[in-house]
């Protein structure tokens, strides 16, 4: 299980900060610079409000992955490596 602050997460551009909840109980989970390129702090922001997503679609793959019977090429197994890096980037391992 991940220690991160739970999904979901939205972006709240008035205050240009990552939030988890709602109401009283918003968690501040990131604040986004924006600066002359404002579009690019947008998507920054879209990447950071994914990451939870992303992390719980990784974990499914790589979950999937190793109940998966036979070989795997070359390809499928520097993909599992990467995804395992990743992960264990987020987990702090």
């Amino acid at each position: 299980m991940s220690k991160h602050t739970p999904g979901p997460w939205e972006y709240a551009e008035w205050g240009r900060r990552i939030i988890s909840g709602t109401g009283n109980a918003e968690i501040l989970v990131a604040t986004v610079a924006i600066n002359t390129y404002r579009d690019q702090g947008r998507h920054n922001a879209n990447l950071i409000v994914a990451a939870p997503n992303l992390y719980e679609a990784l974990k499914a793959m790589t979950d999937a992955f190793l109940d998966t019977q036979g070989s795997h090429g070359a390809q499928e197994q520097a993909a599992m490596e990467a995804a395992r890096a990743a992960l264990a980037k987020v987990d702090g391992s």
